[in-house]
């Protein structure tokens, strides 16, 4: 079996933004990561955001309900597609680009805050990604992130529960060795001029009557976390 496939952005895009189905299931963490950056971050208003790895915009549209200047990249074309359908239908003006968050296509220095939420664990090339997240951001601008840990809690959870027990995360979209460590990603970090700030761990806690998932803020960080960094 195929690890951390990126072909089932392609080939589930049409999932973004039908109730319930596999990609709109990551709606339902909305509320915590925007909690999380929004205090970290301030206020999104007229604030210019580049959220990388977009996927169909569910992210993306929550900064531009807020009056940010919005900028979505990714690599699947097809959930680009989606997120500019999406965008159109809702009034709302989003830049989004098909893009290798390796080799982004935009300026140096265009940005006040990147955020790579469920990402840093599927891009194919790590060190070049956060190389090209330090250029494009401004001095003083924040990265902003969340990923899985690389801890067997991690592995179990999202890949032996979520992936093959209870088949709630597509199989395949995880390679628990791609997983990250905060000390790794600090290090990382340090050496494309971003100065880690904080990392705060977070967990499942759990599903509505409705379906809808909750998570909250942990102490530990053994399955994943939140985390940002300022760019010097």
């Amino acid at each position: 079996m195929i690890k951390n496939d990126l072909t089932l952005y392609d080939r589930l895009s049409e999932t973004w933004w039908t109730p319930g189905a596999v990609f709109n299931q990551l709606q339902d963490f909305n509320p915590l990561r925007l909690s999380y950056f929004q205090e970290m971050a301030g206020p999104f208003r007229g604030k210019s955001i580049l959220d990388v790895g977009c996927g169909g915009g569910i992210l993306a549209e929550e900064f531009a309900r807020d009056g940010a200047q919005v900028t979505g990249i990714d690599l699947s074309r097809a959930s680009i597609d989606q997120a500019q359908r999406h965008a159109r239908i809702g009034g709302l003006t989003i830049d989004y680009q098909v893009a290798d968050a390796a080799d982004m296509p935009l300026p140096a220095a265009s940005f006040e805050l990147v955020v790579a939420s469920e990402v840093l664990e599927h891009v194919p090339d790590l060190e070049g990604t956060l190389r090209e997240v330090s250029r494009v951001l401004k001095p003083e601008g924040l990265f902003l992130f969340d990923t899985p840990n690389r801890t067997w809690v991690a592995r179990l959870a999202l890949i032996g529960v979520g992936e093959r027990l209870f088949s709630k995360i597509p199989k395949g979209t995880h390679d628990g060795k791609k997983f990250i460590r905060p000390a790794e990603l600090g290090e990382k970090l340090r050496r494309v001029a971003i100065d880690l700030r904080d990392i705060r761990g977070f967990l499942f806690s759990g599903t509505n009557s409705d379906g809808h998932h909750r998570f909250r803020f942990s102490r530990t960080t053994a399955l994943a976390y939140f985390g940002y960094g300022v760019r010097r």
